[in-house]
Formats: structure tokens, sequence, C-alpha cells
């Protein structure tokens, strides 16, 4: 299928130029091979043989090994098991295509790593169309080492129109035996986050690749109030597990992970905001949220408002300070590794590597020091993480964690959810410049003063009696993101970005070796 048009291949462009005008890199995730010490990144490769990528006709998956100072390792040859892997490479996914259809192939790829498990193999998630899945976006795993690849698909369920932005993780099951041998077996399940609003958990097999639902946030009535444009939270980075602290009795029954009866995780999703009245465009950023678990029900505990990591970090102060444009598309495209103890020039303290995109047109590694010195600054969970024991005994942990009190964490997490995405309308219009904001004012105001003086003429017109109907009733304004949309059409809607890709997607990565990961690392990001 990557097919040249005839000017393209008589002469008119050397091979570099070709492949810059055709091809692109973008939405880079990594995680840590503990083993090694090496980061395995994988990148979503776009074939767009119209020069454009509003045209893109098929994506694949490229796999890059990285030292810990982000120095791109060509030619590595990993060891794992019996076999010998070499990278770069580009993963054997196959999948069903057109030649004249568009976004074929693996998007929006993540991957997400088993932590404690010795020389565990990564999970690489990704939404694909198809006929497996009567050609309705949906959502897949591979294991890039064994190459095994399966279709998620959810037991007794109709499968809906498009699959995507699961947020992936692992739940941690706890055994005495396991624990005291020191060896934690690999998981055969993954749980997703499929949903925030409300918060759904499924558990599909890594194996079979069918899922369960395991919990569903029952939806609480509120008042509404009146809010101009959309705002969604969406998967954005995996679940990591926070790192409760343990108490010296409580070894046989705790670990790093948690509590048999409570665990912690955290994770980077991301608002998709627009329609607002300081900016039309879809607008998206990062937020820091934790969640936690009995095993049983889930709660979200904690939201930030949108991050941007500061001036010049990720986003230029010009940029940040125009938010409707050139930096209105910020995504968190993976947790790569959370050192729990590293060490720094200004003492002891955790570092989380993260990598970011902006406008898909850079992929950013951050390292973001003393996030769990946040966490720990949190009233709501700061003794959560000091004794989980004891929390589990007190009876707000019971109410909370055992369901006794079941509106009240519904509550709790349809609060959460809300006010982040409150949060991000907000965000919009605290960074739109002043004099931006009195041209739009007075544009709708204007605006506002010809609807009046129409609506006049049309009750009295010249005869004197007065018209019907002279308000317009208005058009649905649900501007949600485009699921249960046929792909297709997916690609003209108008809340997307130019290619038709949710996430964003508007301009060819600027590296063109390969080690564009650690371009824009920075030391000093931090979530506030």
């Amino acid at each position: 299928m990557v097919q040249y048009h005839s000017e393209q291949v008589e002469g008119r462009f050397d091979l570099q130029t070709l492949v810059k005008k055709s091809w692109a890199r973008l939405a880079t995730a990594c995680v840590l091979l503990p083993r090694d010490d090496l980061y395995l990144c994988i990148t979503r490769v776009v074939f767009h043989a119209e020069a454009t990528r509003d045209h893109g006709r098929a994506s694949f998956i490229r796999g890059q090994i990285f030292n810990k100072h982000w120095i791109h390792l060509d030619g590595y040859r990993l060891e794992w098991k019996s076999q010998t892997i070499t990278f770069p490479r580009i993963f054997e996914i196959p999948f069903d295509y057109d030649l004249e259809g568009l976004w074929y192939g693996p998007e929006d790829a993540r991957i997400i790593i088993e932590n404690g498990v010795d020389d565990a193999e990564p999970v690489v998630v990704f939404n694909m169309i198809g006929s497996k899945s009567d050609w309705n976006r949906s959502m897949w795993i591979l294991r890039p080492f064994s190459l095994h690849m399966v279709l998620l698909t959810i037991r007794d369920s109709e499968r809906a129109g498009a699959e995507k932005n699961w947020s992936p993780f692992f739940l941690h099951e706890f055994s005495d035996t396991k624990l005291s041998q020191g060896v934690r077996q690999p998981n055969m399940y993954m749980h997703f986050v499929r949903s925030f609003g409300p918060l759904e958990i499924i558990k599909c097999s890594l194996i079979s690749g069918i899922c369960d639902p395991v919990f569903l946030q029952d939806v609480l009535e509120e008042p509404e109030y009146p809010v101009q444009g959309y705002s969604y939270l969406r998967g954005g980075t995996q679940f990591v597990p926070v790192p409760l602290s343990l108490l010296a009795e409580q070894a046989q029954a705790v670990d790093i992970f948690g509590h048999k009866g409570l665990k912690a995780y955290i994770a980077l999703p991301r608002t998709n905001t627009g329609d607002t009245k300081y900016c039309q465009e879809p607008f998206y950023r990062p937020h820091l949220a934790i969640m936690v678990t009995d095993d049983t029900h889930f709660a979200m505990i904690y939201g930030s408002d949108p991050i941007d990591f500061g001036p010049d970090k990720v986003i230029d102060q010009v940029s940040l300070d125009q938010p409707c444009g050139m930096g209105r598309i910020m995504i968190p495209n993976g947790i790569a590794d959370w050192d729990y103890a590293a060490t720094t020039p200004r003492g002891k303290t955790d570092i989380m590597t993260i990598q970011v995109s902006v406008n898909d047109a850079t992929v950013q590694s951050l390292r973001l020091s003393g996030i769990l010195d946040l966490i720990r600054s949190l009233p709501s969970i700061g003794h959560l993480l000091e004794d989980p024991a004891s929390y589990l005994n007190t009876s707000v942990g019971k109410a909370a964690l055992y369901n006794k009190m079941p509106n009240r964490i519904f509550h709790i997490t349809q609060d959460i959810r809300k006010c982040m995405e409150d949060a991000a309308r907000q965000y919009i219009e605290d960074h739109t410049p002043s004099k931006t904001k009195k041209q739009i004012d007075q544009t709708e105001k204007e605006k506002k003063e010809m609807e009046d003086r129409g609506r006049q003429l049309d009750e009295h017109g010249s005869d004197g009696h007065i018209e019907g109907g002279g308000e317009d009733g208005g058009e649905d304004d649900d501007d949600e993101e485009d699921d249960g949309e046929n792909d297709q059409a997916r690609a003209q809607e108008s809340e997307q970005a130019p290619d038709g890709r949710e996430e964003g997607e508007t301009a060819q990565e600027k590296s063109e070796d390969g080690s564009q990961i650690g371009a824009g690392e920075s030391d000093e990001g931090a979530a506030r």
C-alpha cells in the first residue's frame, strides 16, 4: 500500500525529501526495562502519500532502545528468554486496508510493564480498525517480544462504534507465598479505566483478550449549571502503583505496592476542551490523578488542575500566553519510570520520568521530582500513605473502600472529575491575553446587538403583526469525542485536529535521527 505519485518518483525528490514529505513520527511512549536499565520506546509512524498528514494512509509502531541518558542505541540486541531481538524495529502487526481508504493500522499506542516481576514482558496497547472488529475502531494488545497479539472484546456486550483512550494498569494480587519467595509471577490479566465519566473499570485476559466489567460508578443526579463549551476527561498515560509506606509488623501482608485491601494508583490523564468563549478549537492538557481501590470498588480521590510544567519547560512563554494558538495541544503519552529514592544535587527525592507531545510536533522526556511529597501533603490521602492498615480500621476508610456509604464515594469521584474539567475551561480563560479577551467580548457584544435588532424586526414585521418562531431552536452542543462514530466520518469532524486523529496530531516531528525523545528533557518540571 506504500505507493507514490508519479511526480514523486521521476527524480523531482531525492530519497530524504521523499521520506520527509510522506512519513511522520509522533506520540512516543517509553517504559524502563529494569533488568537492562534501558528504556524501550514505541513511536507511531504514519505514511501519508499525498504529502499531507490530513490524509494518513496507515500507521505502524516502531520500537527503539535508549539508555538512561536518552542516547539512542542503534542496532541494540536485546536478550529475552531464548530470543535475541534487534532494535530499532517495526513490530509485525498485520492489519486490513483498502488502497482508497485512510487511517489503517495501529494508532494511539501506549506501553506498560508490570512492576516487581522478574524479566517482565511489556504490553503495548493500541486501537485499530479492521474486519475482526466489524470495521469499528477497537482496542488491541501486543506483547513486543513474543509478538502475541489479541483483540480486546468485552464479554456479552455489543462492540462500541469506537473504542479508544483506555488507561491500562496492573492490579497486583497478594500472596504470602509469593512474597516470602521474593518473586512475583506475571499477571495473566490487565485492568483498564475504560471511562472516567462515569468511572468504569474492566479486566482483560492477556491471553484471550476477553474482558469483563468489574466496576461501574453510579451516576448521581446533580444540579446543572450553564457552561460554554465542552470539557471531557480522557485517558493519557497508564496508571502506575503509588508506593504505600510499610510498617514492620505488616511485612507479611503489605509490599511496596500496597495493602491486600488497599491500593493506590497515579496517572496523567488529559482533558479535551473546546467551543469555549475564548477558544473554539480543541484544547488538551494533562492532569495528575490518583485512584484507590480495595480490589472491588474504585474511586478517584485526587485530580489536579491542568499542568503545563511552567514556562519554557515543554512550551515557551509566548505559546503559553496563547492557549488557543500553537501550544494548545499537549498530550501525556506515558510514565517511563518512577524512581522512589533518587539522589539529586538537592538531596534525596523521587523522580518520575514521563513523555509528552506538543502539537505532535515534538516528543519530550521530563523528569518530575517530588511527586511523593506532593501526595503526602494532600490532607485526604496523607494518612493513607503513612499507615495503610490503620486507615482501613477507620470509619472513613471502611465507608469509602468497603462501600458502606456508596453515594459518598461516588459523589467524590464525580466531583473530582467535574472539577478537573471545569479547571480546564478556567485555564483557557486565565491564560488568554486581556487584549484578546476584549476583542472577543466586543465581537460577541456586537453580534448580540445585531441578533436583538433582527429579532425585534421579526417580531414586528412591516405590517405590524407578530411573527412566530422568531428564535432559533438551537443545535445539540454535545461535542464529546468521536466515540461511536464511523472511522471514515471521524476523519472529517470539525472538533478534531486537521488529520482527523483524536490526539491532535498537527505537524511532523522535528527529529530525523530517532533520538528526539531526549531533546526536551527537563529536571525542573513539577506538577502544581
